[in-house]
């Protein structure tokens, strides 16, 4: 491999050094991610009570998707989420 030309993996995910800080921030914010999963996942069950589509894509909402599960072939994905703010 010519180690002039960066890898695709190289152009979408670079490495970036963090500080400190900002690594506690992360770690943080991952860890209150975790914990409040539970309540998020009691939420989403009790509104499946009147709205039972809710129940029937619960593990799409965490981000576990097989298509190939469901017999569907399809070609691998680049998914991307953006959020607007303002």
């Amino acid at each position: 491999m010519n180690p002039h030309v960066a890898s695709l993996s190289q152009l979408l995910a670079p490495k970036v050094e963090l500080t400190l800080g900002q690594t506690l921030i992360l770690k943080i914010y991952s860890f209150v991610l975790w914990l409040i999963q539970p309540f998020y996942l009691l939420k989403l069950l009790w509104r499946s009570r009147t709205e039972p589509l809710y129940r029937h894509a619960l593990l799409q909402r965490w981000g576990h998707y097989d298509p190939i599960e469901r017999g569907i072939d399809v070609p691998p994905r680049l998914w991307l989420h953006a959020v607007s703010l303002g």
